[in-house]
Order: structure tokens, then sequence, then C-alpha cells
């Protein structure tokens, strides 16, 4: 049997169109010069592992990919540049950012938020809990387990409680 690496070679050439009525099988690799259409549904079954985006395992795509329904990834995701996302996107476990986040909108966060570092906000904030303090380790809407700095006014509606001495200096 001839090996074929174009359209021109081969044990067996077509210049027209061929049609298949059943299954096709081809023992090695297929190569096309052009589209390739599936009207069902397509199953690659190497199990190969990709490690970049030139090496995808059982499926390199050199140009783009356009996906008009559902996505489901596996296992891990990496991406080499930016991700936009469109419509709302749900995370049901743990993000972690690596680097410098920009949130150009609001961001909802349903349960309770974990900052292993500082936090610092440009804008005004406000802390809408209305629970009331109990103790200097139970302070309510909020607590500080260090010190605090305030370099400006500092206004309280009720009661102040102290634990030691007050200093003032003019």
């Amino acid at each position: 049997a001839d090996a074929s690496s174009s359209a021109a070679g081969g044990a067996l050439t077509v210049a027209g169109g061929a049609a298949i009525a059943k299954k096709l099988f081809v023992g090695q690799a297929a190569s096309m010069e052009s589209s390739l259409a599936v009207a069902g549904a397509a199953s690659l079954n190497s199990v190969d592992d990709a490690s970049s985006s030139s090496a995808g395992g059982a499926l390199t795509v050199a140009g783009g990919a356009a996906i008009a329904k559902k996505l489901f990834v596996g296992d891990a995701a990496s991406m080499g540049s930016t991700l936009a996302v469109s419509g709302k996107a749900t995370l049901s476990n743990q993000l972690e950012v690596a680097q410098d986040a920009d949130f150009k909108a609001d961001v909802d966060i349903a349960g309770a938020a974990a900052l292993a570092s500082s936090l610092a906000v440009a804008g005004a904030s406000s802390l809408n809990s209305t629970a009331d303090a109990s103790s200097s380790s139970a302070g309510g809407a909020l607590t500080v387990a260090g010190g605090a700095a305030i370099a400006k006014k500092l206004f309280v509606g009720q009661d102040v409680s102290l634990d030691a001495k007050l200093n003032v200096a003019s």
C-alpha cells in the first residue's frame, strides 16, 4: 500500500467528492486540508494529558475555538491570558488569586471572606450589621484584635467603655 502525504497520491485517489454510507476506518493519521463538519457527537478516546497550549493531549486547537453550549472541565484549567466572562460566574468552591485582581463592579459574597494579608480601601466603607458590642473581644459589627489608628474625627453614638487608662494629648 502506498503512503500518501497529499490529495494527489496513495493507493486510492478520488478527484471528485466521495460518499461513504457506513463506517470509515483509518488505521493511521488522517489529514484534511479544509474544514471538518460532524453532525453527531465526536469522541476523542486518547487519555493523553495536556502540558501546554501547543501540546493539548487528546485535542490541540491551533486557532480560536467557539463553544455554543456548556463546557465541562473535569480537572484543572489553565489560561495563558485574560479570562472574560460576560454573564454571571459562579464558583462553588474556593477562588485563589495569586497576584493582583481588579474588580470594576460590585462583588457580592454570600458567605464569609478571609483575607490572609492587609485590606486597603480607597473609598468609604460601611458595615451594615446592627449587632451591639458586649466586650473588647465581642465587638458587634466590628472587632479589631490589634490596635486601631484613626487619623481624623471619631463619633460614637452611644456609651464608651474603657478597660484601661485614657490618654488625651492636645
